[in-house]
């Protein structure tokens, strides 16, 4: 190991840096960074020897490349790895003397320059879902321990501050670039036989913490303000989306679902259900409780479309109301950002502008990469822009005073709006994730438990009238509530359904209420105090009666369904619907034509209801 020369150290010092760094995103780049580095390090010496040759002394300052046109990274990797790229140098004349083309050296050092930026893009893109980095205590080269103490400063600052996640990740890439000049730099020394760890220690470390601690403080009122912002607004969206996601998820259902069209659609739908179950109990609930019975219908199927089961038998947000859910999120927020916006634009209508001096003592380039810098600070009292802002937020953001309540911000200490702004907007877009991230974590609960959950919504906008016959049970087919106007069914059950029968015979009639109406016959029950009422007259008997108008028809029997629901369950009908002495009614003789009813008919029957 100490034969190694001082070329081989650094490279491997080099591949060991980037093999510590332990991101599996970038894992498949380690090999060709390597490679890089071997052609990076035989460039540079070319490009010595050149500087010799032409006499040029200084060597090129290849911190400030970004002027010379570039040739194709991926091309000069492939050319590199098989040693090929000398036979490209052209040759030319300067001062007389035939030298290698120099411009051809800068735009190899410029290429693997861009190409170290595109790893650090992917350091970028995957620091930005985490909080932490680890590095190996074990790590030799001083570089590992500047920026050890960099994460220190910035976990550090996180808990004492509460720096975003994008702040902290934008300054240490940014310092990160800014390491490429040090490359350089080390390389020269390197090149000039001195220790290129002196440059580190002495000159670099200190300018890497002047650049952090420059930033940091210079932004930290500002960014605390919008990070503060953004932790009360989570709460609150999250606040207002649960008050709205019901109503959300209600039109979502009514519009994408039949059943949930229309009061016909929705009673097809149950009738159907209830004859592939074919329950006893559930008919009675159904026929005795109708509103019950579609509540329970329509909270079981939102349930159901807003709940799943995940592989480990978990109860999740199902994917189409996780689907609800997320756009109801981004909708809140970009209603916010728009505000933000709206209000951004309108800063120079009420603003005046202050000349201000740059507050970095940093030497490197590029800082305003990563934090926003203007020799022209647009200074406004953060009050009075709050609640410019709030007016703004008003006519866009469509949430309840619980989110407009949050811009109520006090003792705010904000210098700089115009960063404040842009910080904020920036984080929203950490919110959106964050947020998603806390989808599956919501329950049934959270949508059931609101004044008004989806199924309570999507009944009162399509039940309508609930009113049933005093005598069959039916509901009254009106689609709306409809007060002081009499309730109509185009078809009645039979009237055994309800326990009507024959007072001498105690056999429960098969006759529809508009068959029933018809004849001369009475009838009595508690609601005439058992005296005899003739069928003509029945709403004589209370205004219940009374609002109810049955067409007295014989031509008018009971559907096929309600005959085929009859047949089905005539001796439990017979048991349920028991007189008052306690006197056992019988089954009629029941005709075999309802027994014989096909599924395709009787479903079919169900739409003459609403006709």
């Amino acid at each position: 190991m100490d034969d190694e020369s001082p070329s081989t150290k650094f490279e491997k010092q080099w591949t060991d840096w980037i093999q510590n760094l332990s991101f599996p995103k970038i894992q498949d780049e380690i090999n060709i960074s390597a490679e890089v580095w071997k052609v990076f390090e035989e460039v540079f010496q070319q490009h010595h020897a050149i500087c010799i040759q032409s006499n040029q002394g200084e060597k090129f300052d290849f911190c400030h490349l970004d002027d010379i046109p570039s040739i194709d990274g991926n091309d000069f990797i492939e050319k590199a790895s098989k040693n090929d790229y000398s036979s490209n140098l052209q040759s030319k004349k300067t001062n007389g003397k035939e030298i290698k083309d120099i411009e051809y050296v800068v735009d190899t050092i410029k290429s693997i320059k861009n190409h170290t930026l595109e790893i650090m893009k992917k350091i970028e893109d995957y620091l930005g879902s985490i909080e932490h980095m680890d590095f190996d205590n074990n790590c030799t080269w001083k570089i590992h321990e500047i920026f050890k103490q960099m994460i220190h400063n910035f976990n550090e600052g996180n808990q004492k501050f509460n720096l975003s996640v994008w702040y902290k990740v934008k300054v240490f890439v940014h310092i990160l670039k800014n390491i490429i000049p040090c490359f350089i730099i080390m390389h020269d020394e390197y090149l000039k036989k001195r220790n290129p760890r002196n440059i580190l220690e002495v000159k670099y470390k200190h300018q890497v913490h002047n650049v952090f601690i420059g930033t940091y403080t210079k932004c930290r009122k500002e960014i605390i303000a919008a990070g503060n912002l953004r932790d009360l607004l989570l709460p609150a969206i999250n606040v207002s989306v649960k008050d709205c996601l019901p109503e959300k998820i209600s039109f979502n259902l009514m519009l994408s679902k039949k059943e949930f069209h229309s009061k016909p659609e929705l009673y097809r739908k149950v009738l159907v259900d209830l004859r592939k179950v074919k329950d006893f109990n559930e008919y009675i609930i159904f026929i005795n409780q109708p509103d019950r019975a579609f509540m329970r219908w329509i909270e079981k199927y939102v349930s159901d479309y807003c709940m799943e089961m995940d592989a480990n038998g978990k109860s999740m947000l199902g994917r189409e109301a996780n689907e609800t859910f997320k756009n109801k999120v981004t909708e809140l927020i970009a209603c916010v950002q728009q505000a933000l916006e709206n209000s951004e634009r309108k800063l120079p209508e009420f603003i005046r502008h202050t000349q201000t001096s740059e507050s970095s003592d940093c030497q490197l380039t590029e800082l305003n990469e990563c934090i926003p810098m203007r020799s022209e600070n647009l200074e406004i009292s953060f009050q009075v822009w709050i609640s410019k802002f709030k007016d703004l937020a008003k006519e866009i953001i469509p949430l309840s005073n619980t989110l407009h309540n949050i811009f109520d911000m006090k003792a705010v200490e904000v210098k700089d709006v115009h960063f404040f702004v842009k910080e904020f907007i920036k984080m929203l877009n950490d919110l959106k994730k964050n947020q998603e991230n806390k989808l599956y974590n919501m329950n049934l609960e959270d949508v059931k438990h609101v004044d008004k959950p989806p199924h309570k919504l999507i009944s009162d906008l399509i039940l309508g009238c609930m009113k049933y016959c005093p005598f069959c049970g039916v509901i009254c087919s009106s689609t709306i509530n409809h007060p002081g106007k009499d309730h109509t069914a185009p078809r009645h059950y039979p009237g055994g359904i309800m326990g009507c029968h024959d007072r001498q015979t105690k056999v429960l009639s098969l006759k529809s209420c508009n068959e029933l109406v018809a004849t001369i016959g009475n009838f009595r029950n508690e609601f005439t105090n058992w005296k005899s009422v003739n069928y003509k007259e029945y709403r004589m008997v209370n205004e219940n009666y009374a609002s109810w108008s049955i067409a007295a028809d014989t031509s008018l029997e009971a559907s096929l369904y309600w005959k085929w629901v009859f047949a089905q369950f005539a001796e439990q009908f017979a048991d349920f619907n028991n007189t008052i002495d306690g006197v056992k009614l019988k089954c009629p003789q029941i005709p075999s034509e309802w027994k014989n009813i096909k599924e395709e008919d009787i479903d079919e029957s169900i739409s003459i209801m609403f006709k």
